[in-house]
């Protein structure tokens, strides 16, 4: 039995994972929301982490600048 598709834990735990790691390390939430984007069941989930790293880093850029 070799499949060819990963099962994930849940949508929602997911995109937790991936919205606290936007926060708090911005390259990393790049990553997963990339990586995600690249899941077709977690399309969602990818463009919400990187709305949420696009809006962090806006705001960090324009506070540091």
């Amino acid at each position: 039995m070799n499949s060819d598709f990963i099962v994930f834990p849940s949508s929602k735990s997911l995109l937790a994972v991936g919205l606290i790691s936007a926060i708090l390390a911005p390259i990393v939430g790049v990553i997963l929301g990339l990586y995600f984007l690249k899941r077709p069941q977690l399309v969602k989930e990818g463009r919400s982490i990187l709305l949420v790293v696009a809006l962090w880093l806006a705001v960090i850029f324009t506070v540091a600048f």
